[in-house]
């Protein structure tokens, strides 16, 4: 062969290789940690990747992603502040007791509700930590369905798997808690001398509500919110913000 026909070779061959190379060097050297998390718990979804890693250290996997998870956002919500100090998450007043605070406030009168709405959020924050044990207690009792449905789920599948079984036992540790926390305060005095003071301003409509209620929905409300974001940040980047364990099954290494 002579020298310009296998320079015209190598020419080609260059042309063919260039557009392979530029596509792999605009990949993100992090891109999608999670897919190799689905890749390396393979025997959970049905297929088989060849992985060293068991079975069982796939599923501890899972379970140490969603506790790490779980004690973010349930120690992110029990801090002070947790729920007082974070708009996304902050107990509202229920429609009226805001609208009545607003009339209040023009005469320089509202500081027994505003006292109110804080001491609800307070409830909240002490509240928070129940969630904690007892989810803990479910992800370590994840059966092998339970965990393919979360693998193979959208960001907050497992937010939604224990908002839907989870709900329930979660009120009922929660509700005595708040209960406690908001008499401890004052709160529900506090909430009891305001009903009697607007009782006869004129133009002030009927305010009464369940203070326990009415906090014990925001804050689980609140607690899968931020579960969910702590959730999808994780499958985002396992491997930053996990453990060895972690860095072995979602980062591709044995």
């Amino acid at each position: 062969m002579s020298s310009t026909s296998r320079l015209a070779g190598r020419r080609r061959f260059l042309f063919r290789l260039l557009p392979a190379t530029a596509l792999l060097a605009a990949a993100p050297a992090g891109a999608d940690w999670w897919e190799r998390g689905r890749e390396a718990l393979g025997s959970l979804t049905g297929g088989d990747n060849g992985s060293a890693l068991s079975q069982d250290e796939r599923i501890d996997a899972l379970r140490e992603a969603l506790s790490i998870a779980t004690r973010n956002a349930t120690g992110e919500l029990a801090r002070h502040d947790g729920f007082w100090g974070n708009p996304e998450v902050r107990i509202p007043l229920p429609g009226l007791v805001q609208s009545t605070r607003d009339t209040l406030d023009r005469f320089g009168a509202a500081g027994p509700v505003d006292d109110l709405h804080e001491r609800m959020n307070r409830a909240a924050e002490d509240a928070a930590p129940q969630a904690r044990e007892l989810f803990l207690d479910a992800i370590e009792d994840l059966t092998l369905d339970e965990a393919r449905e979360i693998i193979r789920g959208p960001d907050d599948a497992a937010t939604r798997h224990f908002e839907t079984r989870m709900s329930d036992p979660l009120a009922a540790r929660m509700e005595p808690v708040i209960d406690e926390a908001l008499r401890e305060s004052g709160a529900i005095s506090a909430y009891n001398d305001l009903l009697a003071e607007v009782e006869d301003i004129p133009f002030v409509a009927d305010i009464a509500f369940d203070p326990v209620d009415h906090v014990l929905g925001y804050a689980m409300s609140g607690l899968f919110d931020t579960l969910a974001k702590e959730e999808a940040a994780l499958r985002a980047d396992p491997v930053g913000r996990g453990t060895e364990l972690l860095e072995r099954v979602f980062g591709g290494g044995e």
